[in-house]
C-alpha cells in the first residue's frame, strides 16, 4: 500500500509539472505565431509540446525527488545535468522536424529580426541560411558551455577529460546529422564541423571564465597571517603544552 502511495503521489507530482511545462510552451509559442502573423497552432504541435513537457517533468522527477533535501553541491550538479540533456533533447529534436517545418519555423525567426539586419543583408535566402547557422551554432555553444560547467563542478578540469568533451562533443554533432537523414533533410559535413566549433567556443570560453574567476591573486598566498607575525607569550605556553 505505501508502494501505490508513493507511486501515487509521484504521478501527481509529475502531471503538475507537466501542465505547467506545456502551459509555458503553449503561451510562448501562441506569442511567437502571433508575431509571425499566425492565429492558431495545430493539433500536432499540441501533441509533440505535450509529449515534450512530460519527458521534461519525468527527466525533473529523477533529478529532484520530491521530499529529500539535495547538499547544495548536489543540487548545483543535477540542476546543470537537468540542463545540458534538456539542451540536448531540444538539438535532436530539432533535426526530427521535417524540412518544410524547419523553413517554416527558419522564417518565423527572420521575420523577427531587426530591421537594419535585413536592411544589411536584402536577399531573404542568404539571411535564412545565416539564420540558419547561427541558431545550429549557438544550441551547440550552449551544449558546450554546461558540459564545461558539469565538469568544473566534479572538479575534474585537465587534460583527458577536457579532450573526452571534446569528442563526446563531435559525436554529438554527427549524431544530429545523421538524425536529419532520416527526415530528408539531408546530412552535411560542414554541419558537422559548424556544430562542433559552438560547441568548442562554448566550452573553452566557460572554462576561461572559470579559470579567471579560480585565479587568486598572487600576493595573498606569500602574506603571512598576523598570527604568524607576532607570537603572544600566552599562546606560546599554551601551544608548548599541547606539544608536550
Amino acid at each position: 500500500m505505501g508502494e501505490f502511495i508513493r507511486f501515487y503521489s509521484w504521478g501527481l507530482s509529475m502531471k503538475f509539472h507537466m501542465a505547467v511545462y506545456t502551459l509555458a510552451l503553449v503561451f510562448f509559442k501562441a506569442i511567437f505565431n502571433a508575431l509571425a502573423g499566425e492565429g492558431s497552432v495545430s493539433s500536432l504541435t499540441m501533441l509533440q509540446m505535450l509529449l515534450v513537457s512530460m519527458a521534461v517533468a519525468i527527466l525533473e522527477s529523477f533529478l529532484f525527488p520530491e521530499g529529500r533535501e539535495l547538499e547544495p553541491s548536489a543540487l548545483r550538479v543535477r540542476t546543470v545535468w537537468w540542463g545540458l540533456l534538456c539542451n540536448l533533447g531540444f538539438i535532436w529534436g530539432n533535426s526530427l522536424v521535417s524540412k518544410a517545418e524547419s523553413r517554416d519555423l527558419s522564417l518565423n525567426v527572420l521575420h523577427l529580426l531587426p530591421g537594419f539586419l535585413q536592411a544589411l543583408i536584402p536577399d531573404e535566402e542568404t539571411l535564412l541560411h545565416l539564420v540558419r547557422k547561427a541558431a545550429h551554432f549557438t544550441e551547440f555553444a550552449c551544449l558546450g558551455g554546461l558540459s564545461a560547467g558539469l565538469l568544473a563542478l566534479f572538479r575534474k578540469v585537465s587534460f583527458h577529460p577536457v579532450a573526452h568533451l571534446f569528442c563526446g562533443g563531435f559525436f554529438v554533432a554527427a549524431i544530429d546529422e545523421t538524425i536529419q537523414i532520416f527526415t530528408n533533410r539531408g546530412s552535411q559535413l560542414q554541419d558537422v564541423w559548424l556544430d562542433f566549433a559552438g560547441f568548442s567556443a562554448g566550452l573553452v570560453l566557460v572554462l576561461v571564465v572559470r579559470t579567471i574567476a579560480c585565479r587568486k591573486p598572487q600576493g595573498a598566498a606569500a602574506q603571512p597571517s598576523p598570527e604568524n607575525i607576532i607570537s603572544f607569550p600566552e599562546e606560546q605556553a599554551r601551544r608548548n603544552r599541547k606539544a608536550k
